[in-house]
This record gives C-alpha cells, sequence and structure tokens, in this order.
C-alpha cells in the first residue's frame, strides 16, 4: 500500500517547494502581473490557476518517464490562446488567456540542461491535458504570447524591478529526476502524485491546480532566478477532515544540482529565458 501523503518522506522530497516561498510567488503575480495582463483584455479577467486532472496529468508523466526516446526532462512553454470565440484547441472561457504547452525533451548530446523538444508530444496543460499535434494552433499561441503580452510584462518587470534588463521568462524546464525521483531517498513528483490519489481516491476537480507566479527577492530565488519572473506551481489541494484543514501541497523542483547552476527550483527558465526559440 502506498505511504499516506503526510508522511515525512514527502515533507522531505526535493519536488516539493516550501510553502512559505510558494506562497509569496502566488501573491506577486496575483498583486501585480494579474493586473498588467487585464488591461490587455479588460471585458475579462485573468485567472491565476487553473484545474488540471490529476490522474491525466500523472499518466502522462509516466508515458514519459517510461518512453524508449529517454526523455531527460519536460519543457513547458508560456503562451496566450488566440483572442476569438471558437478558435482552434481553445477551450471554452479561455479565449486570450495565459497558457501552457507541455512538452518531453532529448538530451541534446553531453549539455544535460534543457534539451530538444520531441516534436510529436506536445500537450495543453489544462484539463485534462490534451495533445497538442498542431503546429500551427502550437505557433498562434506562442507568437500570441511573444509579442502581445510578454512585451507588456517586460515593461511592467523594468518598472517593478527598477532593472532595464529585466526579461519575461518564456518557458521552464523540469529535469527527470525531478518527475520520478533519484531511485534513492529523494522522490519524484510521480510518487508524491500517487500519494496524493492514494489518500483521495475520488478527488473533487479542484484537487489538483497550476498556480501562476513569480521568482521572489528572498532565498535561493534571489540567488537562482531573476526577481519577478513568471514561473508556475503544481498544487495538491488536500481538504480531507484528517489533516483538520486544508493543506496545499506545491510541487517543483529544488534540490537537482547541475555543476555550477546550483539548485533548480519550481522549472529553470530556459536559459537565457528570453531566447527560448517557440517550436
Amino acid at each position: 500500500m502506498a505511504e499516506s501523503l503526510t508522511a515525512k518522506t514527502l515533507t522531505d522530497s526535493g519536488c516539493v517547494v516550501d510553502d512559505c516561498v510558494a506562497t509569496q510567488r502566488k501573491a506577486l503575480f496575483v498583486g501585480f502581473k494579474v493586473y498588467t495582463l487585464n488591461d490587455l483584455h479588460p471585458d475579462r479577467s485573468e485567472p491565476s490557476n487553473f484545474d488540471v486532472d490529476i490522474r491525466r496529468f500523472l499518466h502522462l508523466l509516466e508515458l514519459f518517464r517510461d518512453d524508449p526516446k529517454n526523455y531527460n526532462g519536460i519543457r513547458i512553454y508560456f503562451a496566450t490562446c488566440l483572442d476569438e470565440a471558437g478558435s482552434p484547441g481553445v477551450p471554452a472561457g479561455q479565449e486570450g488567456h495565459l497558457s501552457l504547452i507541455m512538452v518531453p525533451t532529448v538530451q541534446n548530446g553531453s549539455d544535460p540542461i534543457g534539451g530538444i523538444d520531441d516534436p510529436d508530444a506536445y500537450y495543453h496543460l489544462f484539463g485534462n491535458c490534451p495533445p497538442l499535434p498542431d503546429a500551427g494552433i502550437r505557433t498562434n499561441w506562442l507568437q500570441h504570447f511573444a509579442q502581445d503580452r510578454r512585451p507588456y510584462l517586460i515593461d511592467d518587470g523594468r518598472m517593478i524591478t527598477r532593472s532595464q534588463n529585466f526579461s519575461e521568462t518564456t518557458c521552464l524546464w523540469y529535469p527527470m529526476v525531478t518527475i520520478e525521483g533519484d531511485g534513492d531517498e529523494d522522490e519524484g513528483m510521480i510518487a508524491v502524485l500517487q500519494k496524493a490519489i492514494h489518500d483521495n481516491p475520488n478527488p473533487p476537480p479542484h484537487f489538483f491546480t497550476v498556480e501562476y507566479g513569480c521568482f521572489i527577492k528572498d532565498g535561493e530565488d534571489s540567488t537562482l532566478f531573476r526577481y519577478f519572473q513568471l514561473t508556475i506551481l503544481f498544487e495538491i489541494h488536500d481538504d480531507s477532515k484528517k489533516h483538520g484543514q486544508e493543506r496545499s501541497i506545491f510541487l517543483g523542483s529544488t534540490r537537482v544540482n547541475f555543476h555550477a547552476l546550483g539548485d533548480i527550483d519550481t522549472g529553470m527558465p530556459c536559459p537565457p529565458a528570453s531566447t527560448c526559440p517557440p517550436k
């Protein structure tokens, strides 16, 4: 039987992000970036999170782990759904909103960081995570973000950080060890998600969400990432009565060392964050 989600091994897991750090990241997005995004489509408010089917997401991570192509990680692109209702691939109500495209990567030569997107395995990280096989849809969404959202977020970031060198994230990359664990003491996302489902065999729709956030000034963020750049968190909302109150678990990557790059936390902005080319 799987261990409980509240087991000590979960607390020690390298894919779990500190509650305080996660809360501060979420607050930065809600307190600042969301207003910039709202101004770009004033007829509808930008959500700060969205529901994802935890079983489907887990299934995809397991597929990536077991694929014979030997993936080395997962890249998640920031995108924006087209504004027009009925646009191909756009879920109802998501027109003009920030969105995410997920794709596994294959190691590029001897470089352990990043990797090359698998052109046959793009997914819309939303709801039940449907595949996005149409290159035209992906390109349109990525360009919509790059041309119609990102420049305004950069201007806003330069004002908030008081740095003309501010550059907004285009994508995040998660190493495979974050997904599957290290096979020793450090568990990966797959094991944590399995425990969450074991503890909640019939999870409600809002049980698992993706949260938008920004890197903060303090702690490891201050040495690893540029303050105020976009990031995301995977949040498990456990409101079962045995815990007394809702306990959120935030997933990312916190203990993976890549030589001089240090720890990678909640996805690494594809270095450099401003130059990840849309695929």
